[in-house]
């Protein structure tokens, strides 16, 4: 308590000395106190609103790069590619930190990535319609080959390639601009599909092509034509050569002409060679009187048929040659009928003339065979089975002659042997006569 009163005490004692201190001593004149002009308030500092993220900005630059993307923009214009991409980075790395400069870059991007498509989409359709031409190309070669009958397998993966390629093709000209990549890609994998299938059926076309030729050649010897046109043999043989040697350099399409070349050269030399053969038939038979129209046009056609050839005109050759050839055996097949024809009716004359004689009878069997014979040509004839007929004919004919010849003999005979007996007849009875005279006179 003593403690607490000390500490009061200490506490008082200034207050008690302000106070006698203000008692003592007078208060001075009051002097106005000077009022300081009044300031405007001050504003409080404003909060700053805050710049949304601009995603509409963003994905017009997604797009725009993504067609550009799709018309392969990068590789046409690298450097304006790098350019746009950057703007398009710089506006993905201020996202939702400064969106103001983010939406700047994505609009520059997007637009300069707007221009490249632009730029690019020609360049892109031109690429994509050479490698569609590349494609169809080696398609078309490789169908030449009989690639689809000599390698099916490699064949049908080229031309999936291939047919992906046109569908993909459609839809993306159909407004489904994402299908343009994969279109160029399935062109560019059937090109290089058909490319490797042609390397493995060209040698296997190359030895049928080898094998059809000498076949055609050889068909030509067999008819004489290499004896009958021996210069113009060697040309078609120079030909063949020629393809040879194209097709072991692999330069197809030269090769297939060539080897066209000198097959249609075979080819017009056997059939000519065929056309003279008729036509020599023809004249050994003397036929062609039975149809002087088509044997006239035939021999005609047959020199055009060489005149081509030896122009170099193979295609029209081979045509003349074929028609001659026709023609000769319309010549010789109306020669043929109407020749056998002929015979029938000189068989029928003779067998008439035979009949008259009484051949029938007095030569019976000869006469019935004979008729057999040309029982048997008239089926022949109705069969079209003409130089058949034709021969049986002309037996018939012969012996139907022979027959009548002898009944003819054995008429005249006949007759010889009546009118001798006539003779002895009309002797006797003028004997008679004479003896009756005689025995009249002696009685007398």
């Amino acid at each position: 308590m003593i403690r607490r009163s000390r500490a009061l005490a200490v506490y008082a004692l200034p207050l008690i000395l302000f106070a006698f201190s203000c008692a003592s001593t007078p208060p001075k004149p009051t002097e106005p106190v000077p009022t300081e002009p009044t300031k405007p308030p001050v504003a409080a500092p404003e909060t700053p609103v805050p710049v949304p993220a601009p995603a509409e900005a963003k994905a017009a630059a997604e797009k725009a790069r993504a067609e550009a993307a799709l018309f392969s923009a990068e590789s046409f214009f690298a450097d304006e590619w790098k350019a746009a991409d950057a703007s398009f980075a710089a506006g993905e790395k201020a996202y939702n930190v400064d969106n103001a400069a983010s939406r700047t870059s994505y609009e520059a991007a997007a637009k300069a990535f707007g221009a490249l498509s632009v730029k690019s989409k020609p360049l892109f359709l031109e690429k994509l319609a050479k490698a569609r031409s590349d494609a169809e190309k080696g398609r078309k070669q490789a169908f030449d080959l009989d690639a689809q009958t000599a390698v099916p397998d490699d064949w049908k993966t080229a031309d999936a390639f291939f047919l992906k390629g046109r569908n993909q093709t459609s839809s993306a000209e159909s407004g489904k601009l994402e299908a343009y990549p994969d279109a160029l890609s399935s062109y560019e994998s059937a090109s290089n599909a058909f490319a490797a299938l042609i390397r493995k059926a060209l040698p296997i076309f190359f030895d049928a092509r080898k094998s059809d030729l000498e076949k055609v050649r050889a068909a030509a010897v067999s008819v004489g034509a290499n004896e009958l046109s021996g210069d113009r043999f060697a040309v078609a043989d120079d030909a063949s050569g020629k393809a040879l040697e194209l097709y072991k350099g692999e330069d197809y399409y030269a090769a297939y002409d060539a080897w066209k070349s000198a097959r249609d050269r075979y080819i017009v030399l056997a059939t000519g060679s065929r056309a003279y053969g008729v036509k020599t038939e023809i004249d050994r038979r003397a036929l062609s009187v039975y149809d002087p129209s088509n044997y006239s046009r035939a021999s005609d056609r047959l020199d055009v048929a060489m005149r081509f050839y030896d122009d170099g005109k193979v295609d029209s050759s081979r045509d003349a040659a074929e028609e001659s050839l026709l023609r000769f055996n319309l010549a010789l097949a109306k020669g043929r009928e109407l020749y056998a024809s002929d015979r029938g009716k000189a068989a029928e004359a003779k067998r008439v003339a035979a009949r008259d004689l009484k051949a029938h009878v007095a030569v019976k069997a000869a006469f019935d065979a004979a008729t057999k014979i040309k029982a048997e040509a008239d089926s022949s004839f109705k069969a079209e089975k003409y130089d058949v007929a034709a021969n049986q004919y002309s037996d018939a004919e012969k012996q139907f002659e022979s027959v009548r010849q002898t009944a003819a003999e054995k008429r005249q005979a006949a007759e010889k042997a009546i009118e001798a007996a006539s003779q002895r007849m009309m002797e006797s009875e003028k004997t008679a006569k004479n003896a009756d005279s005689i025995i009249e006179g002696g009685a007398r």
